[in-house]
């Protein structure tokens, strides 16, 4: 795809509504996903559970598509809410992917769309359009470890951390989790120690995550519920807690599909203008 970039305005209210709004991209990413598959045998290594789950949380299908809702809640109680549809489309397994994003509310944000272009092995290519300034922007994809929305998922929670970019050991198994504990072999490039994700043992989908630095929880994701969608199971509810500000996020996935026929060209720049209708409802 040729890459044009429209760039003639830079005015801080638009890189103020940028940095906003590329922070929801978020939940798709991650949450449109999930599987039910099977496996054999029943004490995998720690490198091979670390793959189990990525490809169940973030790989089942090889398109999916759902309608996100955000509620951000501050400590002090304040609420701020976002509205979109998300599309996915992998180009190969546990490998590169592609997400759509049609933003429909609050009204700051309407009609605003991005396209992702994941790289599984090294940073992504993103292009988000603004329609009250009809200017297609494209944007620095070094951002991991950002926000989103201001909110308390991260880019890495949706979009997905590369396994062999951490160390994995099988810590404990239970009646119904693998415990897996993963440590960063870069630890100068984030922003904790270690994690450790209970993986539930039938459909290898994350049950709980928890971030660690100096040996204290920092930050913590929950997956509250989950749900049947056209013979896969996914998470359709998730909480992200911020132990240092007080503040959650909850995700709330609904109109969830998979395996679907998307358009030709709907994960182009040129779909950043004229969204297909598909991307919309």
């Amino acid at each position: 795809m040729q890459r044009t970039i429209h760039q003639t305005i830079c005015q801080p209210t638009v890189h103020q509504t940028i940095r906003r709004t590329l922070a929801i991209f978020a939940l798709g990413v991650g949450l449109v996903v999930s599987s039910t598959t099977s496996y054999a045998d029943s004490a995998p290594t720690g490198t091979e559970l670390a793959k189990r789950w990525n490809k169940a949380y973030y790989y089942a299908a090889k398109t999916a598509k759902a309608r996100i809702e955000m509620t951000i809640k501050s400590k002090s109680g304040k609420i701020r809410q976002r509205r979109f549809m998300m599309l996915r489309q992998d180009d190969s397994d546990l490998g590169d992917q592609k997400y759509f994003v049609y933003f429909q509310r609050p009204s700051d944000v309407r009609r605003m769309t991005l396209l992702v272009w994941k790289d599984a092995t090294g940073d992504d290519d993103r292009w988000l359009y603004l329609p009250d300034l009809d200017l297609v922007k494209r944007i620095e994809g070094k951002q991991g470890r950002a926000s989103f929305a201001g909110s308390d998922f991260l880019y890495e929670d949706i979009s997905g951390r590369p396994v062999k970019v951490d160390k994995h050991k099988l810590e404990k198994t239970t009646n119904d989790y693998y415990v897996l504990l993963s440590v960063p072999k870069k630890r100068s490039s984030v922003d904790f120690d270690a994690y450790r994700v209970y993986i539930d043992k039938k459909t290898y989908l994350p049950h709980k995550a928890v971030y660690y630095r100096k040996g204290k929880k920092t930050r913590m994701i929950e997956m509250l519920a989950t749900g049947s969608f056209d013979g896969y199971t996914t998470v359709t509810k998730a909480r992200a807690t911020n132990f240092a500000t007080g503040s959650q996020t909850t995700i709330v996935l609904s109109k969830v599909r998979f395996d679907l026929n998307l358009p030709p060209g709907l994960f182009a720049e040129g779909s950043l203008r004229a969204a297909p209708s598909a991307a919309k409802r």
